[in-house]
């Protein structure tokens, strides 16, 4: 199973029982249909920091990343598109007419949302991501209040960057490495206003900045034997 599908997997597994039918089938379709690159680079990070596997735990930590990205990106959307006219559906007239791209009541959306951005964070309240995790979300918040969406803005994507390059290097070493920040920063400056790159093409960009060995990020995570 490749990484894509193995985070989608852990995605759908995380999101089971989540209840009514509708609100599940809502949040599970924005994961499968969804930028598969937060957790794709969560398992890269933990790769490049020597992981040789995407055991239990890494796994968690990609689902949470990919969970979180989706949720504040179908709260981007909603934003954008303000869909609600007197709870009805509002078209690019200002009529009332049926969603352009899909059938699902916003309201249900919207809770869809919530549900993902939870659980996300919820996989990743016990890691040493849990600091970033708030502050992505902190920071979408700040920028969405009062502001009129610019639709090519890539804030959310470049802070889920640094966000996963954290998540999976702190799943082989004990704190954030300066060179997983490095590296998800070469990602984010890669991303513009156009057409999201595919998880490969957007990992393979940033290939110039070198990965530490294990043994480097570990003893770079810990600290020196002098440390207080």
């Amino acid at each position: 199973m490749d990484e894509a599908a193995a985070v989608r997997e852990g995605a759908r597994e995380v999101l089971r029982d989540v209840s009514p039918v509708a609100l599940r089938r809502v949040a599970c379709d924005a994961v499968a249909n969804g930028w598969t690159a937060p957790g794709v680079v969560t398992v890269r990070a933990a790769r490049r920091a020597g992981a040789d596997a995407i055991d239990h735990d890494l796994r968690r930590r990609a689902v949470g990343v990919q969970l979180i990205y989706e949720g504040l990106a179908l709260t981007r959307r909603l934003v954008r598109e303000e869909p609600w006219v007197d709870g009805r559906v509002e078209s690019d007239g200002g009529v009332a007419a049926p969603r352009r791209d899909s059938d699902e009541d916003p309201d249900v959306e919207v809770l869809a949302a919530d549900v993902l951005v939870a659980r996300g964070s919820n996989l990743l309240a016990y890691t040493e991501a849990a600091d970033r995790c708030v502050e992505v979300i902190r920071n979408f918040g700040q920028r969405q209040t009062g502001r009129d969406g610019f639709p090519t803005d890539r804030e959310l994507e470049a802070d889920v960057m640094t966000l996963a390059a954290e998540a999976g290097t702190t799943a082989v070493t004990s704190a954030p490495a300066p060179h997983a920040v490095e590296w998800a920063e070469s990602m984010a400056s890669a991303l513009d206003g156009s057409e999201l790159p595919d998880a490969d093409s957007l990992v393979a960009g940033a290939e110039s900045v070198p990965g530490p060995n294990q043994a480097a990020l570990a003893n770079e995570g810990r600290g020196s034997s002098t440390d207080p």
